[in-house]
């Protein structure tokens, strides 16, 4: 790969991140023990050395699933912006207790508006105990539509390198 490529997938990469720290909601597909996929909504946040944090319970197909296949993908669109981003990693449970505490303090504040009592939805179901897990992303995909109607293709970025 050349320097000038080099640079454009880096620029790339930050854009994908920036736009994801900007986000808090996210769709993760996990797979069952027989291969059938299943898809969730989840509130997240994202540091920038590339771990996205998220809650579930641990009576839920996604952590039943998880357990069985660590490896998830997820898609967080912005219809205003026209950007999507898609990114692929394996996930892990928090044990470390500050940094469980860090997580759901992140996330208590991860919506504007909503007091500093809220939390995700899926704090509210009875499907066993809060679990915090981490996402250590190891691929990034992006496409940009923002332009799309001025030009044949969109903006695709496709393996962004994640470091």
């Amino acid at each position: 790969m050349g320097a000038k490529q080099h640079t454009k997938e880096q620029a790339a990469t930050s854009k994908a991140f920036t736009f994801l720290s900007k986000q808090n909601t996210a769709v993760i597909a996990t797979v069952n023990v027989e291969g059938r996929p299943n898809t969730s909504v989840i509130y997240y946040y994202i540091q920038r050395d590339s771990k996205m944090y998220f809650i579930t319970k641990s009576n839920t197909v996604k952590y039943l699933n998880i357990l069985t296949n660590p490896h998830v993908s997820l898609c967080v669109y912005d219809e205003d912006a026209r950007l999507t981003v898609q990114a692929s990693g394996r996930v892990h449970e928090v044990k470390e207790e500050e940094e469980q505490v860090e997580v759901m303090n992140k996330l208590a504040k991860v919506r504007d508006g909503h007091g500093d009592a809220w939390m995700p939805p899926v704090s509210q179901i009875k499907a066993g105990k809060l679990v915090v897990m981490r996402v250590e992303i190891s691929e990034l995909r992006m496409t940009d539509f923002k332009n799309f109607h001025k030009s044949d293709e969109p903006e695709v970025h496709e393996h962004l390198t994640v470091s």
